[in-house]
């Protein structure tokens, strides 16, 4: 996995935009970061609007800090 660093400051953030949202660089690259963090909410998915995804229930839908990217919270699965 990796989380994008704004350079001059390392900081790390989950975003879409081409320039950091604290600092308006745009003097981004990807880093690797560890698969370890805080679990901040979570959701057991019993029910899909699509019976194509009707084997990957039920699953764990998380909201996640990192440890490696403080301050960025990420959206996932919780596979396992």
């Amino acid at each position: 996995m990796k989380m994008r660093v704004v350079l001059n400051t390392l900081k790390s953030h989950h975003s879409n935009p081409g320039t950091c949202v604290n600092c308006v660089s745009t003097d981004l690259k990807f880093e690797p970061v560890g698969g370890l963090g805080t679990i901040y909410a979570y959701t057991i998915m019993y029910h899909t609007g699509d019976k194509r995804f009707a084997s990957a229930v039920p699953y764990a839908s998380i909201v996640v800090e990192l440890d490696e990217a403080p301050g960025a919270l990420m959206a996932g699965n919780l596979l396992g």
